[in-house]
């Protein structure tokens, strides 16, 4: 069917816990393929069909596509080879900053960095970032409390920074313990 209409994928993908990284990728999946799902599931009547014609589920499910992509691109760079936990903790860091600058810029109404949410809402006239905004911001607090529960800051990495480029730093800034 995906195929006789021109979609861009002819495949839905299936999660799996073998392969983690597909749960976030499904979901983008689901987005691209959001008109052949509603029509196939409308053929089969099945209760689903009714969620890919409510405009604020499918921005929720263009959010989420959009954070689970960050997410999973978060992971696939603290993998692999030449990792330290220097760089991972950076890495997390980072990326705990930036939620906190995606919250600012959403309370502003700024939701660019979010492609598919806001690609979305430029073509519904059913509804605005107004009507979901504090539902976003809400999530992404929640996510931002989440990650330091999971993950709290590490004040005793960035004694180890030194580990990166060990000419750039002064012995007298290194402490006796290392």
């Amino acid at each position: 069917m995906c195929d006789e209409m021109g979609a861009q994928f002819v495949n839905l993908l299936y999660h799996s816990d073998v392969r983690w990284l597909s749960r976030g990728k499904i979901l983008t999946r689901v987005m691209s393929l959001r008109l052949e799902i509603h029509i196939f599931l409308t053929a089969k009547k099945h209760s689903l069909a009714d969620k890919f014609n409510d405009d604020l589920w499918v921005s929720k499910l263009a959010f989420l596509s959009d954070i689970f992509g960050r997410l999973n691109k978060l992971n696939i760079e603290m993998q692999g080879q030449n990792r330290t936990m220097v760089d991972i903790g950076e890495k997390i860091s980072s990326f705990k900053k930036k939620l906190a600058f995606w919250r600012e810029k959403l309370s502003q109404g700024k939701i660019a960095t979010f492609t598919l949410l806001s690609e979305f809402l430029e073509d519904s006239t059913k509804i605005t970032l107004d009507d979901i905004k504090l539902l976003l911001q809400e999530y992404l607090n929640k996510l931002q409390l989440e990650l330091d529960r999971y993950i709290p800051e590490n004040a005793e990495l960035s004694k180890y920074s030194w580990v990166r480029n060990p000419f750039e730093i002064s012995v007298h800034q290194v402490g006796e313990d290392i």
